[in-house]
């Protein structure tokens, strides 16, 4: 119960974090890459869950052909980078981890959200609403 919480909490502070990302990065430079490096930590993270639930997550061939197109392209990306020699690898890496992300959060989402968190929606439904209601007021705000 103690870790469901903690995990609760560390979640809500992401979700401001990420909605804050654009604000915070004009007065904090290392928030350029707050995104990145969010989904380097997640990846270890998703691959051993995976991993410890082989068999008990139900995938989708949806989900498949999109795993499988994405490494295609990956693969194609590195092939052609390596060969024509575009970019030195600390790039290449950088533009890996940028391509990938989303498909990564999507990937994580499904998994939590079909995996006994059902409760904790209510919980981000409420925090979303709040961001959703600032941001409004500060578009409009924005206009005026």
């Amino acid at each position: 119960m103690i870790k469901k919480k903690y995990l609760e909490i560390i979640y809500v502070c992401l979700l401001y974090l990420f909605v804050l990302q654009y604000f915070l990065q004009e007065y904090i430079q290392i928030f350029q890459y707050f995104d990145e490096f969010i989904a380097i930590l997640f990846f270890p993270i998703f691959i051993v869950y995976v991993i410890k639930k082989h068999g008990k997550i139900k995938i989708d061939k949806k989900d498949i052909i999109i795993v499988l197109c994405l490494l295609g392209v990956t693969i194609i990306g590195l092939f052609s980078n390596f060969l024509y020699g575009y970019q030195e690898t600390k790039y290449i890496v950088s533009e890996i981890i940028v391509f990938l992300k989303f498909f990564l959060v999507y990937f994580l989402a499904k998994i939590i959200f079909t995996n006994g968190l059902r409760e904790f929606n209510r919980k981000i439904s409420t925090n979303i609403k709040i961001i959703t209601f600032i941001l409004f007021i500060l578009s409009i705000l924005n206009y005026i």
